[in-house]
């Protein structure tokens, strides 16, 4: 009896105050401005998020932000005009094109931003990379004509021709399955398919209007197209490629850009210095308070891996902005821990138990679990615990006078995770 009841035998310590290191800013507002440029035009971000390139074409340099703390940390220079860009899906090579007469597309290796150039062209404008990352799509606006580089020499393996007479080539955008480049020509009024297992165009849609950006939704089913010199997003069905349905609400939109779970469409309004949301599902513009002031005829646009954020070059202007896109799911709150000892005979296990308490806002959508990891690159995770259960954990076997910073992220039923909600104890 007497060894049953010491089993049982433990200490409870006051409750100590989390550091709160998560927390869920307001969907669609501005989280920073980011100065220190003459005329951004385009952007690419890095696989991994943490480093964003943005061209600045005024002043003929390459900026790269580091996007955990949204400052410039280099600065690349010796290019002529620099417009759009594009990196390579292993993130070890950036490629830019370049729209002053150079002739030449600029290959940046990444991480040591050493350059070296192909030749070939005349006022190259948009460009993708296929998702094998094994050839590059360049709008050869110049000649109009799209050439295509092969990756793995950086050499101009194909040129497609049979564009309108001035089409004025732009944007590329690529399939997720590579098969087909789309390329708009804003001055001819179409769109043009490229196959790109033969590099000859399939089809040409013409029901667009100054067609200017395009993006392709991440399962391959739509191409959304921004109609520049209107107030309308066209939408493609990639199957048949004709235009299925027009979204309006916009104010001469530009750049676009589609969030990695496919479920909104980014566009920038140029004359209106705003930013448009589009709700994927429904086709429709939501209403963004936030985003309807802060730029300067805004441009292009990169969304983060995660989903994130969202950087908008204001190419009327010297900055780039930087937008919280929202969570589809809320991070957890009021996170609690106490250090508990359970002591048996000579032996004590030092407990660190946790608690939290569902997302108050920031989500759209209900947590089925939560994750708690160790570690703020959330790579060490501890335990998953289901929505049902109750919210807490004990992590047993604790060292004695040690920080233990825990980490605990919502998950909702598509797998989209929140930001971290943290907390520390010395055990």
């Amino acid at each position: 009896m007497f060894r049953s009841i010491f089993m049982h035998y433990f200490l409870l310590f006051g409750c100590i105050t989390p550091v709160l290191l998560g927390g869920n800013p307001a969907p669609n507002t501005i989280v920073a401005t980011i100065p220190g440029f003459d005329l951004p035009a385009g952007m690419a971000i890095t696989p991994d998020g943490t480093r964003a390139y943005i061209t600045d074409s005024d002043n003929g340099n390459i900026s790269v932000v580091n996007t955990a703390n949204n400052e410039i940390i280099a600065t690349l220079t010796g290019f002529g005009e620099p417009q759009y860009i594009a990196i390579t899906p292993d993130g070890t090579r950036a490629y830019v094109t370049d729209s002053a007469g150079s002739g030449l597309v600029s290959v940046i290796a990444i991480p040591a931003n050493t350059v070296t150039t192909i030749a070939g062209f005349i006022d190259a404008s948009g460009i993708a990379i296929t998702p094998d990352g094994t050839h590059v799509y360049v709008a050869n606006t110049g000649a109009n004509n799209v050439k295509v580089i092969q990756t793995s020499n950086n050499t101009i393996s194909a040129t497609v021709s049979g564009f309108a007479g001035g089409s004025d080539l732009q944007q590329v955008a690529i399939t997720p399955n590579g098969a087909y480049a789309y390329v708009t020509g804003p001055s001819s009024n179409s769109i043009y398919v490229i196959s790109t297992a033969s590099n000859t165009i399939t089809a040409t849609i013409t029901d667009v209007n100054f067609p200017e950006g395009v993006a392709i939704t991440p399962n391959g089913q739509y191409a959304y197209v921004t109609n520049l010199t209107g107030t309308t997003v066209s939408v493609i069905n990639t199957t048949t490629n004709l235009v299925v349905n027009t979204i309006s609400g916009f104010n001469d939109p530009a750049g676009i850009a589609i969030t990695p779970n496919g479920r909104y469409a980014y566009v920038t309004n140029r004359a209106g210095n705003s930013v448009g949301v589009i709700n994927m599902a429904t086709n429709t513009v939501i209403s963004t308070p936030g985003l309807a002031s802060g730029f300067t005829g805004p441009f292009q646009l990169a969304i983060t891996p995660n989903g994130l954020y969202v950087y908008v070059s204001n190419n009327g202007g010297t900055t780039v902005t930087v937008i919280f896109a929202g969570l589809n799911v809320g991070a957890p709150t009021n996170v609690q821990i106490r250090k508990i000892k359970n002591k048996f005979l000579t032996q004590t296990d030092l407990i660190n138990y946790i608690t939290w308490q569902v997302p108050a806002t920031g989500g759209i959508n209900a947590p089925v679990s939560y994750q708690i990891y160790r570690d703020a690159g959330l790579t060490q995770l501890v335990a998953t615990v289901l929505a049902t259960s109750p919210l807490q954990y004990y992590d047993h076997n604790r060292q004695p006078n040690t920080t233990y910073t825990y980490y605990i992220v919502s998950v909702d039923q598509l797998g989209d995770t929140s930001l971290a909600a943290s907390a520390s104890i010395v055990s």
